[in-house]
């Protein structure tokens, strides 16, 4: 497990879990899609701020080395398969043609 650096109560792990040392012992978060969102998020609080984070972005930041601006792509196309395994960084174009691809040959 990785701490989350701006959030130091929460960690995330390969398997694309993330958890609060909030309250006690570790207690694993339960990710939600919402209303407009294709991707697992997560709510953290740290220092009076609410931070809503994607949770395969999380796992790419802290194992992935992921930059501001870079793009994760989910490679079997489930974007709620947040394992380290099935993450990659990619460009905007790569991941546009990746989509049109998909939409191309379904």
């Amino acid at each position: 497990m990785r701490v989350i650096k701006y959030a130091p109560d929460y960690c995330v792990d390969t398997y694309g879990d993330v958890y609060s040392f909030k309250h006690g012992p570790a207690r694993k978060l339960q990710p939600s899609a919402g209303w407009t969102s294709k991707y697992l998020m997560v709510t953290l609080y740290w220092e009076g701020k609410v931070l809503r984070r994607a949770v395969h972005r999380l796992v790419a930041e802290f194992y992935l080395d992921l930059k501001k601006g870079q793009v994760v792509n989910h490679k079997n196309g489930n974007t709620f398969d947040n394992r380290l395994q099935n993450l990659e960084i990619v460009t905007h174009k790569e991941k546009l043609g990746g989509i049109c691809d998909e939409h191309i040959n379904n």
